[in-house]
């Protein structure tokens, strides 16, 4: 039998809708497989009691609409730092508060809280 040349990882789970979070990472990567790029957005809940770590992808692309997964975020950005560009600066996402309002396919919606 064929050996698996994998390894685990310890489980994530993506952000849900009303839920509230703190960004602790924003990093560009590239999938090994298909060579996709994203920024991996690491998340701590803010409830004291939930200790899962959370995380979701922000697939990358040259046109993005404000209700992708990365456009909720950049749009969000934007508006709390009320500065058009200061969202597409991943840096400034570090250490804030968000709260997801949205987050379903095609309706995606973030609201920087602090």
């Amino acid at each position: 039998m064929p050996i698996i040349k994998t390894k685990l990882s310890e489980p994530q789970m993506d952000i849900t809708e009303s839920g509230t979070y703190i960004i602790q990472t924003a990093k560009e990567i590239t999938t090994e497989k298909l060579g996709y790029k994203a920024i991996k957005v690491t998340l701590k809940s803010t409830n004291s009691n939930d200790e899962n770590e959370y995380a979701t992808m922000l697939w990358l692309s040259d046109t993005i609409p404000s209700n992708s997964k990365l456009g909720a975020f950049v749009d969000a950005f934007n508006v709390f730092l009320k500065d058009d560009n200061a969202g597409y600066d991943t840096d400034n996402w570090l250490n804030h508060k968000i709260r997801v309002k949205t987050w379903r396919n095609k309706q995606r919606e973030i609201e920087v809280i602090s």
